[in-house]
């Protein structure tokens, strides 16, 4: 079912909730609180769950995101995303607790790109590596990873370049 829909805050996984007109929730990946967007939802464990598929009304937060399928919040500008991220822990705190507890502010990491030091990429048919797509065992390919430090990008250039015989490799780490 298509619908629009204003969204409202940010839960675990990457998603943002929304209320349909008759209370229905719905968990929409793509999107930032404030905006109102459309979205394709489905029944998905029993919760409706969909896409963002076109922005109608966009946050000021929104940014061009990084092609890579595992950066949930890669559309939101960084200090966007450090507020939001520490909102849901503020919020998983205050369900599992019963009470209301501060949250200190997220440390950011020391660049918003090129920071991970270890990641563990999957190995696609033709030897490429990338990122499975969410809820998938797809591989993304991805040339580089935009949040690999530079020896970690070395070596996945090294493994892109060299590699001719992926055969029976999975991941690599």
């Amino acid at each position: 079912m298509i619908v629009e829909l204003k969204l409202e805050r940010m839960v675990h996984g990457g998603r943002a909730l929304a209320h349909l007109d008759d209370g229905q929730v719905a968990l929409v990946a793509g999107g930032i609180p404030g905006e109102v967007v459309e979205t394709d939802l489905g029944t998905v464990s029993g919760v409706l769950q969909g896409d963002v598929r076109r922005v109608l009304e966009p946050s000021p937060d929104r940014v061009e995101a990084p092609h890579h399928p595992g950066l949930d919040y890669g559309f939101v500008a960084i200090d966007r995303q450090l507020e939001l991220k520490r909102d849901v822990v503020h919020d998983a705190l205050r369900r599992a607790l019963g009470e209301d507890r501060e949250v200190m502010p997220v440390r950011p990491a020391p660049a918003p790109w090129r920071y991970r030091s270890a990641v563990q990429p999957a190995v696609a048919p033709n030897g490429a590596l990338g990122y499975r797509k969410g809820g998938s065992h797809a591989v993304v390919p991805l040339a580089s990873d935009p949040v690999a430090n530079d020896a970690i990008d070395r070596a996945w250039r090294i493994w892109r370049d060299t590699a001719s015989d992926a055969d029976g490799v999975v991941e690599l780490a």
